[in-house]
């Protein structure tokens, strides 16, 4: 889950249905974030678990290093997290055969999932997951919806999330970019009426691509 989720509550709904996860811990929770960089620290090498992983290609070289080590629900103030987990990502941009870029982006994670029922892989799978969360659906929000740009008050904010979200779907499903689509609906307004009269969305897609 995106750190926006890292409360109390989730967390012991998660639990009460018997169920596990995995959630982003950023600024927003800073006792959690500053008891997970502390433990870290002080964690030795025998407490906790390494993965690393390698990906080259579309010209960058990217290095993923997950670190995961168990964590005191005393010293967090939240209940029932196991696991912490630190992701460091370093990707290097090339061009040519030639470094022109380097980023650097280290990520913190707490799971319920006790830490020798777990590896720092299957963390590092997970993470990577949800990165893939956030590289197709946020970034399609952000950029080709201008989300980040988008200013409303008494709970409307949230709610052009959701059909944001819905529309960043159902148009992912039809083939095109989003941005085709999206084009491809200001060019034939009567699409918006179709598509609340299909029945299924293969027809709909039929009558899209046509």
């Amino acid at each position: 889950m995106d750190a926006l989720h890292c409360t109390e509550e989730t967390i012991l709904t998660t639990v009460d249905k018997g169920a596990n996860l995995l959630v982003g811990v950023k600024d927003n929770s800073r006792h959690l974030k500053k008891a997970i960089i502390d433990r870290f620290d002080k964690a030795g090498e025998s407490e906790t678990s390494t993965d690393t992983n390698f990906d080259k290609g579309h010209g960058r070289v990217e290095t993923r290093i997950t670190q995961i080590t168990s964590i005191n629900t005393k010293s967090t103030n939240f209940s029932h997290l196991k696991t912490i987990a630190k992701s460091i990502r370093k990707r290097e941009i090339m061009r040519n055969g030639q470094l022109i870029k380097t980023q650097n982006e280290t990520a913190y994670y707490a799971s319920t999932i006790e830490f020798n029922k777990t590896s720092a892989n299957d963390m590092a799978n997970l993470i990577r997951g949800h990165w893939s969360i956030e590289n197709k659906l946020h970034h399609t929000k952000d950029v080709s919806m201008n989300e980040d740009r988008y200013k409303a008050a008494n709970g409307l904010a949230r709610i052009m999330t959701g059909i944001r979200s819905c529309a960043s779907l159902i148009l992912g499903k039809l083939g095109p970019s989003v941005p085709i689509a999206q084009r491809k609906f200001a060019t034939k307004t009567s699409l918006f009426t179709q598509i609340l009269k299909c029945k299924s969305l293969s027809k709909f897609s039929l009558l899209f691509l046509g």
